[in-house]
């Protein structure tokens, strides 16, 4: 049973969190492709706030987030779009095949959406360009990235 202290605790460590976050430059990027895909949401969209590296804390009810196992609590979103009426959650997985699907349709995508957050998979078998380097280990950014950001939104029945 939650208690006011529990309820307390959370808050302050979201809230600390949130801080911290608001303090840095939001470039801490884990994963190939991000800095791109972020760029790409950024301009065409103009979806100018965009945060990442978010908890999944701060998307879902303390409720839901109690019964989460110690991994999934600690699980951060590569961005978080938040637009004038929704709130997307962005993946992006490069060489996670199905571990992220099976987490992402067992645990995110149920709590999210109970929450009023649509999720957004950018998956690296599901794109053509997005993740294909050159034989420099470079990848030059183009329009067919985009097609594969589009095809995501598409794919995640998300309306631009």
């Amino acid at each position: 049973m939650k208690t006011e202290s529990d309820t307390e605790n959370f808050l302050y460590q979201n809230l600390s969190i949130q801080r911290i976050a608001d303090l840095s430059n939001q470039e801490q990027f884990i994963g190939r492709g991000e800095r791109l895909v972020k760029q790409l949401l950024e301009n065409p969209f103009g979806i100018r706030d965009i945060r990442t590296q978010v908890p999944i804390s701060r998307l879902i009810s303390f409720e839901e987030f109690q019964f989460f196992d110690d991994e999934i609590k600690k699980h951060k979103f590569d961005f978080v779009l938040y637009r004038h009426f929704d709130i997307i959650a962005v993946e992006v997985n490069y060489q996670h095949g199905e571990k992220a699907d099976r987490k992402s349709n067992r645990i995110f995508e149920p709590a999210l959406k109970n929450n009023n957050v649509t999720l957004l998979r950018i998956d690296d078998y599901e794109c053509d360009y997005l993740f294909k380097e050159n034989t420099h280990g470079n990848h030059k950014k183009t329009t067919n990235d985009l097609r594969d950001i589009l095809n995501a939104f598409d794919n995640s029945g998300i309306s631009l």
